[in-house]
């Protein structure tokens, strides 16, 4: 329990429980949400490590404020953006059987919101009470940051410089290096393809 608490009293500690948080999210969303049609062990690695590579990413965009509670609320902030594009992805996916991309994302603005029309209609319909289980992982961060905190839970304000934050991002990337070349390795020419 000590090592957990000293974990957990400072940003990077932070960091890692939001990032834990977000890839066991998405593994059961990728489970129970979308139907992949995964198979081999390559594939369910793959499967595996995608989340973390982005998601770290995405959040070592937050450690770099490096002064005062500022990189909690960029973390927490970032956190709930990819909290929200999944929860979008999930509701996206119950009604086409089909992912966002960019592609559609972008298209909706050009063609005056014709996604959002037609998700408009059907939202409350694509809604199921496991749904809460999807922000439940929000809320403890909020409440880590906003609420009473638990007495093993500290907001560090000292400053780091960016050192945490390039090793994080650069974390990142490696992941995100390996886990292409997984995937050229289990489907050649997948990046080439359209």
């Amino acid at each position: 329990m000590n090592k957990t608490r000293k974990i957990l009293e400072n940003r990077l500690g932070f960091f890692a429980f939001a990032l834990v948080l977000f890839w066991i999210k998405t593994l059961l969303v990728y489970h129970f949400e979308f139907h992949l049609g995964v198979t081999g062990a390559i594939q369910q690695l793959i499967l595996s490590i995608n989340p973390i590579a982005t998601t770290s990413l995405i959040l070592a965009i937050g450690l770099y404020f490096s002064k005062g509670k500022k990189p909690y609320y960029v973390m927490l902030f970032l956190y709930f953006l990819l909290s929200l594009l999944l929860y979008s992805n999930v509701l996206y996916y119950r009604e086409f059987s089909d992912f966002l991309t960019l592609r559609v994302i972008t298209g909706t603005f050009k063609t005056g919101g014709n996604l959002t029309s037609g998700l408009t209609g059907s939202f409350f319909a694509l809604l199921e009470p496991i749904d809460v289980l999807y922000w439940l992982d929000f809320g403890i961060l909020a409440y880590l940051i906003f609420g009473k905190r638990p007495t093993w839970f500290k907001l560090d304000t000292k400053f780091y410089g960016k050192s945490y934050a390039i090793a994080s991002s650069l974390l990142g990337l490696a992941i995100l290096a390996g886990n292409i070349a997984l995937a050229e390795i289990s489907r050649p020419q997948l990046l080439t393809r359209t």
